[in-house]
């Protein structure tokens, strides 16, 4: 079983900051995390754009497949290539034989509950005039956010 961690900071300026680390691993993919596929992960499967362009639009960042995550009873499965994007290949083709697929396990319960825990921390502690990534997500959607985290 793998360890997923998540941490939303907020440094002196007004601009928030969110990290995915595994297995006290910090993902560095260079990509902005969508917070929206993360929280919806929680409660469904398929293919979720959780690193994503800093518009929002993970085509964008030549990002085209995402990280399928599947849920099977206490377990959830993150299955996805790194890197994320196809930037730096000559074409998709090139990405897929150089990139490298990885598996990941975490417990439901904990994936859940650390996901819910940060997004809830940070809309108890950010300021109203946080900006967040990608563009367009602001502090009323981390709001949101953290109010359908604590039904899930």
């Amino acid at each position: 079983m793998n360890i997923f961690n998540l941490k939303i900071t907020r440094n002196q300026s007004t601009h928030a900051k969110t990290y995915v680390s595994i297995d006290d691993v910090y993902v560095d993919e260079p990509h902005p995390i969508d917070l929206r596929e993360l929280v919806r992960s929680c409660s469904e499967s398929g293919r979720f754009f959780i690193f994503t362009c800093g518009c929002g639009d993970s085509g964008c960042a030549n990002i085209h497949e995402g990280v399928q995550i599947t849920r099977d009873v206490n377990i959830v499965f993150w299955r996805l290539r790194r890197p994320q994007s196809a930037d730096g290949f000559d074409d998709r083709d090139e990405w897929m034989r150089a990139s490298e697929e990885k598996v990941y396990t975490f417990a439901w319960s904990d994936y859940v509950t650390t996901i819910k825990t940060a997004v809830i921390n940070a809309d108890n502690s950010h300021p109203t005039d946080t900006e967040y990534s990608p563009y367009g997500f602001d502090r009323s959607d981390l709001h949101k956010l953290a109010v359908a985290c604590n039904k899930i």
